[in-house]
């Protein structure tokens, strides 16, 4: 009588490759990581590895130096990032340049500042009639000094005035 089939065989999982030692295991392997990170370093794929897309062109520099060996999809995945990041030595700080002294020439004393009179008050009409009765009358004194708004004399200085 003729065998019966064997059940299909099921695909096995793709063993993970071991991160070499001072790498950190990629996470979400195989899982598309577009939309949880840019391409790039990518913490969703673990510490220090990224999400690339195997000879996606607009991917950073950095995608373009993952080995091929490294991607299982045809989308964005998250992949091993630089085996082992050599981090830049901090550059020698050079030691802090103290300027020679230049001999001084005696400094002018500056001048105490004239004590400035308190906040000026907000630029703007202080009585109802600007609008109404007084529009228009902007050549008479107390009009100006009610209306500064109402007769554009905002930000202009106010006319001498003789204090003697």
């Amino acid at each position: 009588s003729p065998r019966p089939t064997p059940p299909p065989a099921i695909p096995t999982p793709r063993p993970r490759p071991t991160p070499p030692s001072g790498g950190n295991p990629v996470l979400n392997r195989g899982k598309d990581c577009y939309s949880h990170c840019w391409p790039g370093p990518c913490s969703w794929c673990g510490k220090g590895n990224l999400c690339c897309r195997r000879g996606w062109n607009p991917d950073p520099q950095i995608c373009k130096t993952v080995p091929s060996s490294e991607y299982i999809t045809s989308h964005h995945e998250c992949v091993r990032g630089p085996s082992s990041p050599t981090p830049t030595p901090p550059r020698p700080t050079p030691p802090p340049v103290t300027p020679r002294p230049t001999p001084t020439s005696p400094r002018p004393t500056p001048r105490p500042a004239t004590p400035t009179p308190g906040p000026k008050p907000p630029c703007r009409d202080t009585d109802d009639r600007c609008a109404t009765k007084w529009k228009g009358k902007c050549n008479k004194k107390m009009v100006q000094k009610k209306c500064p708004q109402s007769c554009d004399l905002c930000g202009k200085p106010p006319p001498c005035k003789d204090k003697s």
